[in-house]
């Protein structure tokens, strides 16, 4: 007589920790990837205001698994977390402008805005 057991969509981490065995090639294996931004973070205020407009807390759990292995929460939340200066102040004119007369700053429209802004920037800058 055969005894099975199913544990459900569970990943390696967790029936590692909580039942001490793996599964080789575990479709449900992930791994959460945490970052943060310090607070000492150069320009943290006004980056903190941006992941504010999109959606992203500043404290973030991603959950990286073999059918996403980067998803692009990830590389946004990096983009915010690496502008230097005169980014900021790009970006945040495109969030402002996003909260005034356009729809907020998602993954579907972020290049559209970001594009509209360097054709404003550089057509005031010339």
């Amino acid at each position: 007589m055969k005894c099975l057991s199913t544990y459900g969509a569970v990943s390696n981490t967790k029936l590692a920790r909580l039942y001490g065995f793996i599964i080789p090639d575990n479709r449900y294996d992930d791994y959460t990837l945490v970052l943060s931004t310090s607070p000492y973070a150069p320009f943290f205020s006004h980056k903190a205001e941006i992941y504010q407009d999109v959606g992203i807390p500043l404290d973030s759990n991603f959950s990286l698994t073999q059918k996403e292995p980067l998803p692009v929460a990830v590389l946004q939340y990096l983009r915010i977390q690496r502008l230097e200066w005169s980014e900021l102040n790009f970006a945040t004119a495109a969030v402002e402008k996003s909260k005034v007369g356009l729809n907020r700053i998602t993954l579907r429209n972020e290049q559209e805005i970001l594009c509209k802004r360097l054709k404003e920037f550089f057509r005031t800058s010339l």
